[in-house]
């Protein structure tokens, strides 16, 4: 759960330390999601995703691997609207499907092989 937590706050804040208006109610919606089950007050979101921080109950490897998966994500994301937007703008609608569905196809399997990975440490290796 504190993992959830750290990466749904870097992903609110897009990978930021410094949180950005209305993060707060963003992270509590997100994390009642997760976990409808445990009913959690906006403020407790807030007070765990505090504590995590001040008391380390994270590392700081682990931190940063949660900032690069979110970070990945936006990335991801981005591009994937980015796609579909130009996708619109050029094709006919039947085409625009299409196009669409093999690029998402495409996009998921590609998403599904480089998750967690790291192309400067896999590089690294291959040199």
């Amino acid at each position: 759960m504190n993992q959830e937590i750290v990466k749904t706050f870097l992903l609110i804040n897009d990978c930021r330390d410094d949180p950005l208006p209305g993060w707060r109610q963003k992270l509590h919606k997100e994390i009642n999601k997760l976990y409808p089950n445990l009913e959690l007050s906006e403020q407790n979101t807030a007070d765990r995703l505090r504590a995590i921080y001040s008391r380390k109950l994270l590392s700081v490897l682990d931190i940063d691997k949660l900032r690069r998966e979110a970070g990945n994500q936006i990335y991801n994301q981005q591009i994937k609207e980015s796609v579909q937007t130009n996708m619109q703008e050029e094709l006919p609608e039947t085409e625009h499907q299409e196009q669409i569905h093999k690029i998402n196809q495409k996009f998921e399997e590609n998403f599904e092989l480089f998750e967690n990975t790291n192309p400067e440490i896999d590089h690294a290796y291959h040199n």
